[in-house]
Formats: structure tokens, sequence, C-alpha cells
């Protein structure tokens, strides 16, 4: 869904991979489906995924 591009002020930094858009608070999974955080803000064009 998304690869991660850097730290900042202790939450991760991704960039969609993915062409749907994920809803705010939404849970994030590691690919062992081990959950380690939530969608917190959602920045940037929605159209350059």
């Amino acid at each position: 869904v998304s690869s991660f591009l850097q730290a900042c002020e202790g939450d991760a930094v991704t960039k969609l991979t993915n062409e749907k858009i994920p809803y705010f608070n939404a849970p994030i999974y590691l690919q062992n489906k081990t959950q380690i955080g939530k969608v917190d803000e959602i920045f940037g064009p929605i159209n350059e995924a």
C-alpha cells in the first residue's frame, strides 16, 4: 500500500503505492499482519499515487 520514506518527529512518512487512498485513523499493518500504527494525516495531491 505504501513505502517508507523517512521518520519525522517520531512518525513514519510514507508514499502511497496504491491507487486507493486510505481513510483517516485506518490501521497500518506489516506484511505479517502485525498492526504498527494508524493513518494520521494525508497530504499531497490525491491524483499522484
